[in-house]
């Protein structure tokens, strides 16, 4: 009798439990995926973007049966993607057709071909921050029945292409010291600044062998291993990882048993600053890090050093390949959650960037110069290689992408151009922010320049970039650029050591307002020494050494390079160079250099301090200059006549100010700016036959996809400077960071010098 009403009341409770709101996993989240690709041909792996767009992936027959080439079945291994479902073996087809196919069945066991001049199994592909395309060939290749061929030598290579000519231009063969015959080289970075040409970093993910990490110098083709099969670089005991619910269970090969994910150091990542390399191995949730300095020692110790600094950074998820771009994070795949993740080095934090039920196996990722993170999703884990042992792939594989935090881009950062500014030893930045457009909107400078709490952050954002020389001048905002500087040292904790700064002597500075109630102060009475400015003008020893003092003062700190900003006749130079080096004798400033001169008085200055110094043994005047910071862009060569010649001959470095012409070259001829309206000295020194220099400097930036300023900045670092950038938004530097990732091509170089007709000598000095 009471079971009735029971059942009654459950009956009418059950509606009410099926139609509650549960919470559930809404299973995305962060920025939408876009779909970039659709792979419906071959298994690929790696992607990688040029700066142009162009897009290039590789498809590894080490990894899938259905990728080895056997000399007539037209496999590649590497190609370029067409359109959203189209590939073309890249660079040619031929080289992607070794003869006879990518394994020699004439050994016994069959072998990876050895060829040299051919692609026989690569396994990833990455553009350098030159825009060059590097290849990594593992030289193995699986048969029909999934065995792994063993390399041989001249499998196992570097091959670098230019984009340009779709031509390659060097090949570099690792020795079997180096890539053994089980190795898997798997991915690799690059740090352009390192060596005379670079250096590579590669991971050895090998299932049979030992793992470890190769280091590559680009220049001298030498390589060398470091942490052969120490624990952090081999995967995890016993270590399972689930992707969409299923466990990855590896089968090693044909009638073999289950075994645990065995695939070793794999993703590899290079901090933004180059200072660090972090990887992880696939059969490990942990990454792991270690300076570039330990990986680059070759002493006897060396090995012993590197693994006893292995920095555990935490766990981040599963992941195969990993990234960076110029916020400096650390991007992975954490396929157990359907998402990528990102390590923050400034915090040690782990954050979840994206997730998609439609991502299963996060292979390779690549940092767009557009602003998206690009990665492939490519379903390895359910291959017949993983329990069950049947192929549960389902086509299309996919190229996804999806736009970086914090305007974060890829890592064509000054850091991978950190270059000797001439012969001397100090490194400055690809390019180097010009601080005139910080102080004060009030001062002779004009308008345009932007106030101190608008000028601190993007110090701030600059030096967070990467671009880590600054460059102002005692008379910038009448010393107010120099104390902002000062302020953001101090307000944001950078490190000095890690900081190039530059400034200037010779103008009056009236930090007193002395002039300005004599009927206002400009430049005419700045460079006037007589009056009220008597002794705070030009370059006698008393000036410089007083603006030294003052300068330093500003700043809170010691300068880099002291350049004296014009050359003054009415100065001996012998009391210049005297006084100059003093100021280096007494850390007040660090090297010297000069701006805005004829050559023939720059050479006087330094033919003084060489003179000195070769008729007294004690070197009275032991410093010469290391820069010349002079007008020069695309409107105005004149200084390729005489001063660049000097200058590269005696190996003095050149940072031409105003490389985008006073702003002309960032925009078509017709346009304008707020500074451009504001700026009559701009006007003075362009002419109406420069409209058509402006017109191919802008035809360049359509063909190439880019910006105006991007094209002007890249020709003038192509004249191998480091140009001088007025860089007054976040945008703009980002903009700045972009140009040094584009490589002009002849023809656009040829296309952007033809229109240029010579001009009478700018009336600087």
């Amino acid at each position: 009798m009471l079971s009735l009403p029971i059942l009654t009341a459950a009956s009418l409770l059950l509606p009410a439990l099926s139609s509650a709101q549960i919470a559930r996993d809404p299973g995305v989240y962060g920025p939408p995926l876009e779909i970039v690709h659709l792979y419906d041909d071959q298994w690929p792996t790696g992607i990688t973007v040029s700066r142009t767009g162009r897009k290039f992936s590789n498809y590894p027959p080490g990894l899938d049966a259905n990728n080895t080439n056997n000399g007539s079945n037209g496999k590649y291994t590497v190609a370029e993607l067409i359109g959203n479902n189209t590939e073309r073996p890249y660079p040619s087809a031929d080289i992607n057709n070794p003869p006879g196919g990518s394994i020699n069945y004439t050994t016994y066991p069959p072998t990876g071909a050895n060829y040299q001049n051919y692609l026989i199994g690569v396994q990833s592909v990455v553009l350098d921050a030159k825009d060059r395309l590097w290849i990594l060939d593992t030289g193995r290749a699986l048969t029909s029945n999934s065995t792994l061929v063993p390399a041989s030598y001249g499998g196992p290579k570097l091959v670098c292409v230019d984009l340009s000519t779709d031509t390659v231009t060097k090949t570099i063969v690792f020795p079997t010291t180096v890539a053994y015959s089980d190795s898997y080289l798997n991915d690799v970075r690059f740090d352009l600044r390192k060596s005379t040409a670079g250096v590579a970093y590669i991971t050895d993910s090998s299932t049979e062998g030992r793992n470890g990490i190769i280091v590559v110098d680009l220049g001298s083709g030498e390589s060398w291993r470091h942490l052969d099969g120490a624990r952090e670089v081999r995967p995890d005991r016993g270590f399972v990882a689930n992707v969409w619910g299923e466990p990855t269970y590896y089968i090693p090969g044909p009638g073999q048993p289950l075994t645990y994910l065995p695939f070793g150091s794999d993703g590899i990542a290079l901090g933004a600053d180059g200072e660090d390399l972090y990887w992880t191995a696939v059969g490990s949730r942990t990454l792991y890090s270690l300076s570039t300095e330990r990986l680059l020692d070759r002493s006897s110790n060396s090995e012993l050093l590197a693994q006893n600094e292995i920095r555990n950074r935490g766990e981040k998820g599963v992941s195969d390949g990993m990234e960076t771009d110029t916020n400096g994070y650390i991007y992975a795949g954490n396929m157990e959650q359907e998402a990528i993740s990102f390590f923050n080095p400034k915090d040690a934090s782990s954050t979840i960037f994206v997730r998609d039920p439609r991502i299963n196996w996060v292979d390779t990722m690549a940092t767009g110069a557009d602003g998206y993170l690009y990665f492939t999703v490519n379903q390895l884990s359910f291959s017949s290689a993983f329990y069950p042992g049947t192929d549960r792939r389902v086509k299309p594989f996919v190229l996804f992408r999806a736009q970086l935090p914090g305007n974060g881009t890829r890592t064509y950062s000054a850091y991978h151009f950190l270059l000797p500014l001439g012969r001397s030893g100090l490194k400055v930045s690809s390019i180097i922010l010009g601080a005139m457009g910080f102080g004060d909107p009030a001062s002779s400078n004009g308008p345009w320049v932007l106030d101190e709490a608008a000028s601190l952050p993007l110090l701030k954002y600059a030096f967070d970039k990467g671009i880590n020389t600054w460059d102002t001048a005692d008379t910038y905002s009448q010393g107010k650029s120099e104390e902002i500087i000062g302020r953001a040292i101090k307000q944001y904790g950078i490190p000095r050591e890690k900081l190039v700064l530059l400034s200037k002597v010779f103008f009056g500075v009236d930090e007193a307002e002395v002039v300005k109630k004599e009927g206002g102060f400009d430049l005419v009475k700045a460079m006037v020494n007589d009056g009220s400015m008597v002794n705070r003008v030009g370059l006698s020893r008393k000036h410089i050494l007083d603006a030294v003092d003052a300068s330093v003062k500003r700043l809170g700190t010691y300068i880099d390079v002291l350049q004296i900003h014009r050359y003054d006749p009415d100065v001996p130079a012998e009391e210049i160079m005297k006084a100059l080096n003093d100021v280096v004798e007494s850390g007040k400033a660090r090297y010297i250099g000069a701006s805005s001169m004829a050559a023939w008085q720059f050479q006087l200055l330094n033919n003084t301090a060489e003179k000195k110094r070769m008729v007294s043994r004690c070197f009275l005047f032991p410093h010469k200059f290391i820069s010349m910071q002079n007008y020069h862009n695309l409107l105005y060569r004149e200084e390729e006549r005489e001063m660049h010649p000097y200058c590269f001959h005696e190996g003095i470095g050149l940072i031409p100010w105003s490389p985008l012409a006073q702003g002309k070259l960032a925009r078509p001829w017709s346009a304008s700016s707020f500074r451009s309206d504001n700026n009559p000295f701009g006007d003075m020194l362009t002419a109406p036959s420069d409209e058509a220099i402006v017109n191919k400097v802008e035809e360049v930036a359509k063909k190439l996809g880019v910006s105006m300023a991007q094209v002007a900045t890249a020709w003038s670092l192509k004249k191998s400077v480091n140009p001088i950038l007025g860089l007054q938004s976040e945008k703009r530097i980002d903009e700045a960071l972009g140009a040094v990732g584009i490589v002009l091509s002849e023809e656009d170089v040829k296309a952007l010098e033809s229109v240029y007709t010579a001009k009478p000598v700018a009336p600087l000095w």
